[in-house]
């Protein structure tokens, strides 16, 4: 919003004037005493500029930006100056001001999707998993229907086909990305590759070369996120943006630090609004055992807090090929949750792709990371291990005449050796239900195979989790 404020009462103002003359200053054009013009509380800071070597005029001027609240603000003005052109006419100084909406004056949308009711387009995704799973492969096996219209798991076909930008850190475009994107079948005209920004070079007045082009990874903060709009807004149809792994875009930024990550990811959240894209982005797994997916996310819980849809990849420890890797909610508040998918990476000569298994899988982030746990712990401690198979054995014959007093369960299954933690683990790992019936003091507690519950179960508790047996 533009304003007419008082200069000297406003000393922070930033004018279109000075966008412009930072602008030149920084590219070494002459300025032959168009400081004049320049807002008089920046003015000396222009002064120091133009008087320093044309490689230090860079410095001071991120120097000044370092700590203000409005530095992304004038950084953008700045980008979006033309040295070369003509001075802005005189005018108004160009303030942030904050943009209060009325409730009722917004009407609301409906959410659209690149993939129904899994991938939100004018939002952020994440695909978060251990290493080796194949995270990357299902983003081009993603990348690949979008481009040729395809449809995606349990979906239907797009009404057309749209352009993905890619931007991948360890994957080499030639080597790996391009095979892999024609092995699954893409349009490659349609998939743009982000590889690096360049920073280009200045040169002075006799074309002595002051500082030569630089070429670096792009960044999602300030001049590169506005880069990067401006490309994705240049192809008109480009409906994907895929980071991988957004943790080598973060421009130093430690997304460890809730308010840190957030300052990335609110602008890219708007980005992606303006643009209406998907935008995906992979991350890893932290290390430990801990079976809540949402907090297994490397990184802040900024992550899964600001993504609107989340998904996480696991081994599926059922399968015994070894093969077979499950993609699961991880947290969508946008639509019903959705039956998980699995699949297997295959290889038929031209490079790995994702291949998707039919049957939905009836399990979430949290359940198959805490399998996992349970596998790897047996793994740790055969000893343990084969206790707890032989008090399965035992748990399976003792509820299979019928539902038993829990308290029953309990001290038989401590005389045949077994005590009380063990036993409650084994019944959530068998599936067997609690069922209370009364109330108070009066009460009883039951225990009962699944196949044992049937009418008469009615009102059964299933208690999934196994820390709460407290009162089983």
């Amino acid at each position: 919003m533009i304003h007419h404020p008082d200069e000297s009462r406003n000393p922070s103002a930033f004018s279109p004037r000075d966008a412009w003359l930072t602008h030149r200053l920084l590219r070494g054009v002459p300025l032959n005493g168009d400081l004049a013009h320049a807002t008089a509380a920046l003015r000396p800071i222009f002064e120091r500029m133009a008087a320093a070597p044309l490689a230090e005029r860079r410095g001071i001027a991120e120097d000044w930006l370092r700590g203000r609240t409005d530095a992304d603000f004038i950084q953008r003005a700045i980008v979006a100056a033309d040295p070369d052109g003509p001075m802005p006419v005189p005018g108004s100084l160009l303030v942030p001001d904050a943009k209060l909406t009325c409730a009722a004056d917004i009407t609301p949308r409906e959410v659209q999707w690149l993939w129904r009711n899994r991938v939100p387009l004018g939002m952020l995704t994440t695909l978060s998993g251990d290493p080796k799973l194949g995270k990357s492969l299902v983003t081009l096996a993603i990348t690949a229907a979008v481009t040729r219209g395809a449809p995606l798991p349990g979906d239907e076909p797009p009404d057309r086909p749209g352009s993905v930008i890619l931007l991948s850190a360890e994957d080499d475009p030639a080597r790996t990305i391009v095979p892999r994107l024609r092995a699954a079948g893409a349009d490659l005209s349609r998939v743009h590759i982000l590889e690096s920004i360049i920073q280009p070079g200045i040169e002075s007045d006799d074309r002595r070369v002051v500082l030569p082009p630089v070429e670096r990874l792009p960044s999602l903060l300030d001049y590169d996120l506005a880069l990067i709009e401006a490309k994705a807004a240049r192809l008109a149809d480009c409906r994907l943006i895929v980071v991988d792994p957004v943790s080598a875009y973060l421009g130093g930024k430690d997304d460890h630090r809730n308010a840190e990550l957030r300052s990335v990811l609110s602008p890219l959240k708007a980005m992606a609004e303006r643009l209406d894209v998907a935008m995906v982005l992979v991350t890893h797994l932290s290390k430990g055992a801990g079976a809540n997916g949402k907090y297994r996310v490397m990184g802040s819980i900024a992550y899964v807090g600001a993504c609107r849809a989340n998904y996480l990849c696991a081994r599926d420890k059922d399968d015994p090929s070894g093969r077979r890797v499950l993609m699961l909610d991880n947290g969508c508040n946008l639509a019903p949750t959705q039956p998980g998918l699995a699949y297997v990476i295959a290889d038929a000569g031209d490079g790995p792709t994702v291949e998707w298994i039919a049957e939905p899988v009836e399990m979430d982030a949290d359940t198959a990371l805490r399998r996992l746990a349970e596998a790897e712990a047996e793994q740790a401690r055969p000893e343990q291990a084969a206790e707890r198979r032989e008090c399965e054995e035992w748990l399976r014959n003792y509820l299979s005449q019928g539902r038993q007093l829990a308290k029953d369960c309990e001290r038989d299954g401590r005389d045949a050796g077994y005590n009380r933690i063990t036993l409650h683990r084994v019944k959530h790992r068998l599936g067997a239900v609690s069922q209370r019936e009364g109330f108070g003091k009066e009460s009883v507690c039951y225990w009962a195979m699944p196949d044992a519950c049937t009418d008469g179960c009615a009102g059964s508790i299933d208690f999934t989790s196994p820390h709460r047996f407290q009162g089983d």
